[in-house]
């Protein structure tokens, strides 16, 4: 009896291991959760399974392209399964180039959530990740996403603007949206990429599909009529040096901003 009592007790221990977060760093102000895989790290949730803890995640969360961990350097390279998900105070996300995967539920029901930043090394995007996000507003997918599954981002009542970069459309999951989405919002796509969206399996269920300019990005820096340019700004709200792909906020000093997609 003893005897299997002990290894009861060894199988619960090993099963703990495997699913609680390994370390916790700290990261502009914020806790970030990992789960440690061979070379390698990914964000995960607090404790030992999804639900333990609610909004663990709050406010705006700057995931690292790296960590340390018993001096060594770990790459940061996925995002897991609901590891933010129904955390209903995180108000922004950004994502780094080093990640190429978002897991499953990832996101779910962060009803908060409002700005996602996402980078060029993003390959896929797991059913669900976005799901039920109500607050997005508009999402950009990178160059390079090469596949976007079922109800990614289905449920997410304030979308009305979707960038895709891609000059050849990736695989979309012909639920990734919903049907709001696909009757109301706009697909934006490259130039002279219209027509291959307009064919493409999931893309082909958005009613309003139109293409960047040739050229997104005009001279900002104008000083015609003496208007110049005086500040810029991410779609975060945060001043930057100069334009960077994606959404851009100019500011004029006659008053004036404008939104520019880069």
């Amino acid at each position: 009896m003893k005897r299997t009592l002990y290894v009861f007790l060894l199988i619960a221990i090993n099963i703990a291991s495997v699913f609680a977060h390994d370390i916790i760093v700290n990261s502009k102000g914020k806790s970030i959760y990992y789960n440690k895989l061979i070379d390698e790290m990914e964000v995960t949730f607090r404790g030992n399974s999804w639900g333990e803890f609610t909004n663990e995640y709050t406010g705006v969360i700057v995931i690292p392209t790296s960590v340390t961990y018993m001096n060594k350097e770990y790459t940061v390279t996925r995002i897991y399964y609901a590891a933010f998900c129904a955390c209903s105070n995180l108000n922004a996300v950004t994502i780094p180039p080093s990640v190429t995967t978002i897991e499953v539920d990832a996101f779910k029901s962060c009803t908060s959530l409002g700005v996602v930043n996402l980078s060029k090394g993003l390959k896929k995007i797991e059913s669900g990740a976005f799901q039920y996000c109500s607050r997005l507003n508009y999402i950009i997918l990178p160059e390079g996403v090469t596949d976007i599954g079922s109800k990614s981002f289905a449920g997410c009542s304030s979308l009305t603007s979707i960038y895709c970069y891609n000059v050849t459309p990736n695989i979309c999951a012909n639920d990734a949206f919903d049907d709001k989405t696909y009757n109301t919002s706009t697909l934006i796509v490259p130039y002279g990429a219209k027509a291959a969206y307009q064919s493409a399996e999931g893309w082909k269920n958005f009613k309003n599909i139109e293409e960047m300019a040739p050229s997104s990005i005009h001279e900002v820096n104008t000083t015609e009529n003496g208007i110049k340019t005086i500040d810029i700004y991410n779609s975060n709200g945060n001043k930057i040096s100069e334009l960077h792909k994606g959404i851009n906020i100019i500011k004029y000093n006659n008053g004036k901003t404008k939104k520019i997609l880069k």
